[in-house]
């Protein structure tokens, strides 16, 4: 192998090389916002379920201690 053949191969790879980083780096500053914007969205409405919840929950175990005094309004005996 002479040294022309040599200086090509390394600049293929030096090429190359800095192509898939500037690849990888630009694919980071992309991808990177969407999946923030992304969780950002999946927490927002997490928080929101489980604050419906909660409250969805108090109302239902209010209405559960109600049973029995409802039950003795009726009684007849």
């Amino acid at each position: 192998m002479d040294i022309d053949s040599r200086i090509k191969a390394y600049r293929f790879v030096g090429y190359a090389a800095l192509t898939f980083s500037t690849i990888a780096v630009l694919s980071v500053c992309v991808t990177l916002p969407i999946m923030y914007n992304y969780i950002h969205h999946t927490r927002k409405v997490m928080h929101n379920d489980i604050v419906e919840c909660k409250s969805e929950a108090q109302r239902l175990y209010s209405q559960v201690n109600r049973i029995p005094d409802l039950m003795m309004a009726h009684n007849l005996t």
